[in-house]
Parts: C-alpha cells; structure tokens; sequence
C-alpha cells in the first residue's frame, strides 16, 4: 500500500467478522491510497465503497466502485 498524495497521512482502520470460510471485513483508510495485492486464486472479493470509489483493475478491464455500483472480483480475474 502507497499513500496516493505525499501530503496526506494514512489513519486507517480495519473491523472483521468471520463467519466460517465467509469473512466482512471494513477497511477504511483516511487518505486516498493505492494497494497492489497478490493473486487471489481461492477467493471472491465484494467491493462496496461507503465514501470515495475504488478503482480496481482486473482481467485486463478497468472497473470503478461507487457507493453506488459495487463490483466483485472473481479467482479467475487477475489484478494487474
């Protein structure tokens, strides 16, 4: 994880629950930030932005969550 904008401090939080092999888990950030994750072969990711968007890029598409348009990524989807 990088913070997006030299000038701005990252206070973030993260809150979870596991339910099983199904976990929620609330990341917040505080800044804008950029997270480059490693492959994700035996998950599926729900992405649902409470403020801001996220922007994911996945199978070679580009695909931008809102509050309102959430997006959900697939083990046969890999970041780049």
């Amino acid at each position: 994880m990088k913070i997006a904008q030299a000038s701005r401090t990252v206070d973030s939080q993260i809150l979870g629950h596991l339910l099983g092999d199904f976990s929620v888990l609330d990341l917040a950030y505080g800044a804008a930030v950029e997270i480059k994750p490693e492959a994700a072969p035996d998950f599926y990711l729900v992405h649902i932005p409470v403020s801001g968007y996220a922007e994911l890029h996945l199978g070679g598409k580009k695909l931008i969550s809102t509050p309102e348009t959430i997006s959900i990524s697939s083990p046969s989807m890999l970041s780049y």
